[in-house]
């Protein structure tokens, strides 16, 4: 290593990596899902989120509602 590279080196700071806390950003992604947007959904996009998001178990109440009343 050269002595610019060494400088370079030195004057990037790394910082830890946090882990982000899922049940305070549920929170925030729930609040856009209501029943006016359920409603408008497809089957496959219901069963999707229920199988690959995590959602709040009254969202996932209400999606199995809609997957059930679209059949």
């Amino acid at each position: 290593m050269d002595k610019t590279d060494l400088k370079e080196f030195e004057r990037i700071k790394v910082e830890d990596t946090k882990i982000v806390d899922k049940s305070k950003i549920k929170d925030v992604s729930d609040d856009g899902i209501d029943d006016s947007v359920l409603s408008n959904l497809t089957i496959d996009q219901l069963t999707y989120m229920l199988e690959y998001e995590d959602h709040s178990p009254e969202i996932v109440e209400r999606i199995k509602y809609y997957i059930k009343l679209k059949k």
